[in-house]
């Protein structure tokens, strides 16, 4: 039996990272290839791509503690970034902004199994999600203390 594990992590700003970088790959990989309502990996990849961004977009976006252990950019503490407070009023908005664009579906149509799911018609601006994310991503780097600016890098 085999067992799969994602690679280690040693802080919080390696589980952004991932997550990032998760991202990335997995909107390079859907937009690699035309469209295709038969092509399973292509599925795979984009319900991929919006997990991944999703888990970003609550990163950036909702810094009321859910669930105690969290992380959040908006509470820096639990993220070791030491953003400026122009930074966070303007992840704030970003994100509120993705949030109104893309929460309610991602919440409908990703996370829960739903009556829209199969009675509405919808599709994913994956380039779009995937630029928008970007300029977040931008704040996170330019807020990280150390080796993380470095390290990530885009597809």
């Amino acid at each position: 039996m085999h067992q799969y594990e994602r690679r280690s992590k040693s802080n919080a700003r390696d589980v952004i990272d991932y997550e990032i970088e998760m991202m990335e790959h997995s909107a390079a990989r859907v937009l690699s290839r035309p469209p295709n309502r038969s092509d399973f990996d292509q599925f795979a990849f984009l319900e991929a791509f919006l997990l991944h961004f999703r888990i970003l977009l609550e990163f950036f976006g909702k810094p009321e503690a859910r669930y105690r252990d969290n992380l959040y950019f908006q509470k820096p503490q639990t993220c070791d970034v030491d953003p400026s407070e122009e930074t966070l009023d303007a992840v704030k908005k970003l994100a509120a902004n993705l949030e109104t664009r893309w929460g309610w579906k991602l919440n409908k149509f990703l996370a829960h199994p739903t009556e829209p799911r199969y009675t509405t018609t919808r599709s994913w601006a994956v380039q779009e999600m995937r630029d928008d994310m970007r300029a977040l991503v931008a704040h996170w780097r330019s807020s990280c203390r150390g080796e993380s600016q470095a390290k990530l890098r885009l597809f």
